[in-house]
């Protein structure tokens, strides 16, 4: 199977409902993840068998990384971006990746690689981005361009609800578990009860 690694977000705040507004109407993927999520590592191909171990090392993991964390976990965007990938572009929302999820990056990576079978050849990727819209029509995509520019400040943030664990089963990305959720009101963290 293939895992990645996702932080998710609230959706009622304004920037989520702009997202979801954008997206909508140009990502055609939207209609399988509705709520905005940042992968934090390219999908990697790992044992089925491995999963429940998978999680429960990241559950614990992220438990000591965000030990006595006491504020709300927000990313900030700090403007529009494109990339060509194939014959299609995408039109993205470029997040700032400060100390924090620099090494929280760092760390998750290193736990779900080691899962890696050794005949699978995997190298993450550097980009991170919230993706608006894929597009093969240039038309539309000056056209999401400009609707983006609008909508959206040079800087603006989102509070991160969980990260998430994402299997990809029959061609369909699944969130299969929360690890970790931060609570928006409270700025409390609760963990997810461990599953055996």
């Amino acid at each position: 199977c293939r895992v990645f690694l996702g932080l998710n977000f609230y959706s009622g705040s304004d920037l989520s409902k702009k997202i979801t507004t954008i997206r909508k109407r140009f990502d055609s993927k939207f209609h399988k993840r509705p709520l905005p999520q940042l992968s934090l590592m390219k999908p990697m191909e790992m044992r089925e068998s491995d999963v429940s171990e998978l999680e429960q090392t990241l559950r614990e993991e992220l438990e000591a990384f965000y030990f006595g964390h006491n504020e709300d976990l927000t990313i900030n965007f700090l403007g529009l971006g494109t990339k060509k990938v194939q014959r299609k572009t995408v039109l993205f929302l470029r997040p700032e990746i400060n100390s924090d999820l620099y090494h929280l990056k760092e760390l998750t990576s290193e736990i779900i690689t080691s899962f890696r079978p050794e005949h699978i050849r995997y190298k993450d990727n550097a980009d991170h981005f919230l993706t608006l819209g894929t597009f093969e029509s240039e038309a539309q995509l000056e056209l999401a361009i400009a609707m983006a520019r609008e909508m959206f400040s040079e800087k603006s943030k989102l509070s991160v609800g969980s990260i998430g664990l994402f299997v990809n089963s029959k061609g369909f990305w699944n969130r299969r578990e929360d690890l970790i959720n931060f609570k928006e009101d409270t700025k409390v963290i609760s963990f997810q009860a461990t599953s055996l």
